[in-house]
């Protein structure tokens, strides 16, 4: 489960953003293109709206027998990250109160959460539920999340090319995910390895199925192995792995 400092129904990849707009879209509030017919001081949400948000640099960490760290490509930003750091950026307060908000595409369904504190700046530290890493429930995995940045509210930005949102300021963030795993995960690895070299060794109960398992294989791995902060190689030996991207 999350920390308990992270509030009920909160993971790393939770749907209740789509109920704020909706309900914002029903309601005539302020953001997009939508106004709100009631004056500004009864909305006391000065924070959601989009923001200009750019990822400057990606690193890399992994564990083997030693840990090692790679600088990569900003191509190589692990899609569980990136689907929702689209530029601009959706910064939607979900509860006043509390601060707790969450960062989503324009038009997402599912959202990173974050928490905006009084003075605008962005925390977060949460861990997601144990799954199954692969094919065997013997070893599970799971994640620990860590943000932290701030909110600038301003005029002055550059609108990314073709952007036809009213932009809010931009966005500082810095983004920490740790893959931890627990139980006998040695098989799994061995597994996996065979699978990212060889699609016939995938497991799967037909060809089919194996390039379905190997694609999965290399989306995983592929930002660590791209960027050398391991070898096909490491891979049987892996304890753990990181990255950390940092956005303006």
């Amino acid at each position: 489960m999350l920390d308990k400092n992270i509030p009920d129904g909160a993971s790393l990849f939770f749907g209740g953003a789509i109920a704020v707009f909706l309900s914002w879209i029903a309601s005539g509030c302020r953001l997009g293109s939508f106004v709100d017919p009631a004056p500004i001081p009864l909305n006391p949400d000065q924070i959601s709206g989009y923001y200009v948000v750019l990822p400057q640099k990606l690193k890399l960490y992994a564990t083997t027998a030693q840990t090692t760290q790679q600088t990569g490509a900003i191509s190589l930003i692990p899609q569980e990250v990136a689907q929702f750091m689209t530029n601009p950026v959706a910064l939607i307060l979900e509860d006043l109160p509390s601060g707790a908000a969450a960062l989503t595409t324009p038009k997402g369904k599912h959202a990173l959460p974050v928490y905006v504190n009084t003075d605008n700046t962005l925390t977060y530290h949460g861990t997601t539920p144990n799954r199954t890493y692969w094919l065997d429930p013997e070893c599970q995995s799971y994640l620990e999340i860590a943000e932290s940045g701030k909110v600038i509210k301003t005029t002055s930005v550059t609108a990314p090319l073709g952007n036809e949102l009213p932009l809010t300021g931009k966005l500082e963030l810095k983004i920490q995910v740790i893959t931890q795993f627990e139980g006998n995960c040695l098989p799994t690895f061995s597994s996996i390895a065979k699978c990212y070299q060889d699609v016939t060794q995938c497991a799967g109960k037909d060809s089919t199925e194996n390039e379905t398992l190997q694609a999965t294989v290399i989306e995983l791995l592929n930002p660590w192995i791209q960027s050398k902060a391991i070898l096909p190689a490491d891979i049987p030996n892996l304890v753990n792995y990181a990255y950390e991207v940092s956005y303006q």
